[in-house]
């Protein structure tokens, strides 16, 4: 109880506190100690019972260099957080040379504050701002340098760097020459410095900061020196009366939105093509020509535009808007055109294209109305979203599927009603945005042919439900296939190196994912596009194969495999994959099988959507050669090339290494009337094995009676597979015997 009561009794007191922001007064003007050793202080409120401010400045208000009290001396050189806050009585203040920070909001809220009065410009520029609410000038209109206006501004030979928000809302100056002497200018500098008309900057500057100049609404020109190399974000953002800007050739980057509002500017002056091609735009409003309409090179309007032999890319919205173009020659040394690289340019009608560009990036050409032909060299393997959306030449395309140069560009429409599309051989690449909304789509081939698969391509086809990435894509973009929310089951092809943001995002049913790259995919993760983030199963596979024993749970119609066990009785089972039909597995068949029986296991198996097929073997998960041995990789495996045995299974016995070569007719599962089938066979050594002459040996072949070897030993076949049991009491005629064609 008695410590319940001292707790009370110090909250208590503490409620009851006065809150004392200064530690002394002077002359009306309450100040902080900041530094006892060094006796300096910062002007601050005077506080009140919980903090609360008493409004205690008004009118006119003089900061001393220094002020004493109790017998120290004290220098004066900050101007404290919230120190004039909410003071709307202020009307004006003399600020001294000692100030060299003020602090955040220390003005917020002088809606009377008029008038600032300086005595040394270096200084001044000097002042770390914390916020531009911080600078008296938010209020102020004016600024006094020795009791005169400052309207034309010269910054002093000493000044090195202009700090954030120095000259903010100084609507009284009209123009700005900053010197050689200046590296640095500062954010928001002067933001909304609304009556500022022309500005000057010198060699020496390196950076301009963001909102450096954002709504000086009557700034009609700028001259930016060739030291400059960024023009950070928003500088000159909502300057509406900005008509001409001249841009030095040492600038590289341009931040977001840095000419934003800039309704005015008609007119770019570059000196160097080359230098300007280079330019990052982090976006179109970045770039000046979002309204410029004319490009000046060495003072004279660019209309046939030639990129010089140095230009290795042309960058982002690099000639965005500029409507002056009328045709453009890019030279063999660039290889990729940026993002909306000449969007807008509605004046352009012809471009050339050289064999030299791999890429072109999204919208490069969008909105190009005069853009009437176009031809892209097949060396283009890459085209982004809407690169040529709103050009008479893409507009005049017929519906269907639009290639460019071996890219499948866009499909025009929806495709409410067809279902399905095969992509044409030699396709390198699908575009951006490509198959975007498609949402009859249920199916689709990819080709062995195809590299990359641009962003958004199939985003938002919502009927399709499983898809082939085949080996030759080598990366898939960001959102390739978000919106695909009945997709069940991916195949990633093994050549697969990188999947972009979001490629598989509200893929909500993508339950099983192939995956035969060297990508590694953990469920849940949002790594990868989200593939592993819904998927309940993500089978890496050996040696770049799936596992022969996850075959039963494929489904996918564009990956062929046979799957078959042969027992000693002839018994086979199959899983198969082909042309649509459905998986089936020894289950589906009512079929048992010995797993201990290792000789038994092969496959012939495909990874390419059965246009090449190689021999396996399930046990050792290596790939059988023609010599009969094993190896890792199909390098010299057996290779069964697609249509030379349309008529024919495999098999692999691993004690012999033995390939059996069937029937005249190929045989279809659900046409059997018996596990075995009665299907017939020929049994060759795998070393004595040709697949182009395979059917050929079987029907034409001639050999001389071996002879007989005791009848226990013999291991006996007929021309139907089967084994013959009892070979004692054979009947005249052919038989495999021992691996052997023989006439008995």
């Amino acid at each position: 109880m008695k410590k319940f009561k001292h707790l009370f009794t110090v909250l208590l007191l503490l409620f009851c506190t006065v809150v004392n922001a200064h530690d002394f007064e002077v002359g009306g003007i309450f100040y902080s100690i900041t530094d006892a050793t060094n006796k300096t202080v910062a002007v601050t409120y005077k506080g009140g019972s919980s903090g609360v401010y008493s409004n205690e400045y008004t009118g006119n208000v003089v900061i001393p260099e220094s002020v004493a009290y109790n017998g120290n001396t004290y220098s004066v050189t900050s101007i404290g957080v919230e120190a004039f806050k909410g003071c709307s009585g202020l009307t004006s203040i003399v600020i001294p040379n000692s100030v060299t920070s003020i602090g955040d909001d220390a003005f917020y809220g002088c809606s009377g504050l008029t008038a600032v009065y300086i005595n040394d410009l270096s200084a001044w520029c000097n002042i770390d701002f914390e916020n531009y609410t911080s600078n008296p000038l938010y209020y102020a209109k004016n600024l006094y340098l020795n009791g005169e206006l400052v309207t034309d501004l010269v910054i002093p030979a000493d000044v090195t760097e202009i700090k954030n928000f120095a000259f903010a809302y100084s609507s009284g100056l009209t123009s700005v020459v900053i010197g050689n002497s200046v590296t640095s200018i500062g954010e928001g500098a002067f933001y909304h410095s609304s009556g500022l008309t022309s500005v000057t900057i010198g060699n020496s500057v390196i950076s301009i900061g963001i909102f450096a100049f954002c709504g000086c609404s009557s700034l009609t020109s700028v001259v930016i020196g060739n030291s400059v190399t960024s023009i950070g974000n928003s500088t000159f953002r909502v300057c509406s009366k900005l008509t001409s800007v001249v841009i030095g050739n040492s600038v590289t980057s341009i931040g977001d939105f840095a000419f934003d509002g800039c309704s005015g500017l008609t007119a770019v002056y570059i000196n160097d093509l080359s230098a300007w091609c280079n330019i990052d735009f982090e976006n179109y409003t970045s770039n000046p020509l979002y309204y410029a309409k004319n490009l000046y090179l060495n003072g004279e309007l660019v209309t046939d535009l030639v990129i010089p032999a140095d230009v290795t890319e042309i960058k982002n919205f690099a000639f965005a808007y500029s409507s002056g173009l009328t045709s453009v020659v890019i030279g063999n040394s660039v290889t990729s055109i940026g993002a909306a690289a000449f969007s807008g340019c509605s004046g352009l009608t012809s471009v050339v294209i050289p064999n030299s560009v791999t890429s072109i990036g999204n919208y490069a050409f969008e909105d190009c109305s005069g853009l009437t032909s176009v031809e892209i060299p097949n060396s283009v393997t890459s085209i982004g979203g809407g690169a040529f959306s709103g050009t008479a030449w893409y507009n005049n395309q017929p519906n269907g599927v639009v290639y460019a140069g071996n890219v499948l560009y866009k499909y025009k429409g929806t495709m409410p009603n067809k279902t399905s599309i095969t992509i044409k051989d030699g396709t390198l690449g699908i575009a951006g945005s490509a198959f975007e909304g498609c949402s009859g789509l249920t199916s689709i081939e990819i080709p062995n042919s195809v590299t990359s698969i641009g962003n958004a391509a199939f985003e938002d086809c919502s009927k399709l439900t499983s898809i082939n990435i085949p080996n030759s894509v080598t990366s898939i973009r960001s959102w390739a296939f978000k919106g695909c929310y009945r997709l069940t089951s991916v195949v990633i092809g093994n050549s697969v190196t990188s999947i972009g943001n979001y490629a598989f995002y509200e893929c909500n049913n993508l339950k099983t994912v192939y995956n035969f790259s060297n990508l590694t995919f953990t469920k849940g993760s949002e790594d990868f596009g989200y593939i592993a983030y819904y998927a309940d199963i993500v089978i890496t596979p050996v040696n770049g194969i799936s596992p022969i024993t996850s075959l039963a749970e494929l489904s996918n119609s564009s990956v062929y495999y046979i799957y078959q066990h042969y027992h000693s009785k002839g018994a086979t089972s199959w899983a198969v994959a082909k042309d649509g039909d459905a998986l089936k597995s020894n289950k589906d068949l009512n079929i048992e099988i010995d797993e201990d029986d290792t000789w038994q296991q092969f496959a012939i198996l495909s990874i390419d959507g059965g246009v090449t097929r190689y021999l396996y073997h399930i046990e050792t998960q290596m790939f059988v050669n023609l010599d009969g041995s094993l190896s890792a990789t199909p390098a010299n495996a057996i290779n069964f090339i697609a249509g030379a045995y349309t008529n024919t299974f495999i098999a692999y016995f691993d004690n012999e290494h033995y390939v059996n070569v069937g029937g005249k007719q190929q045989m279809i599962i659900d046409d059997w009337d018996t596990p075995d089938g009665g299907n017939s066979c020929l049994i060759i050594p795998v070393g004595e094995f040709d697949p182009s002459n395979a059917l050929e040996m079987f029907e034409g072949y001639t050999t001389e009676i071996d002879e007989m070897q005791d009848e226990n030993e013999k291991v006996v076949y007929d021309l139907n597979g089967r084994r013959i049991v009892d070979a004692e009491y054979l009947e005249r005629g052919v038989y495999i015997i021992n691996g052997k064609k023989v006439v008995y």
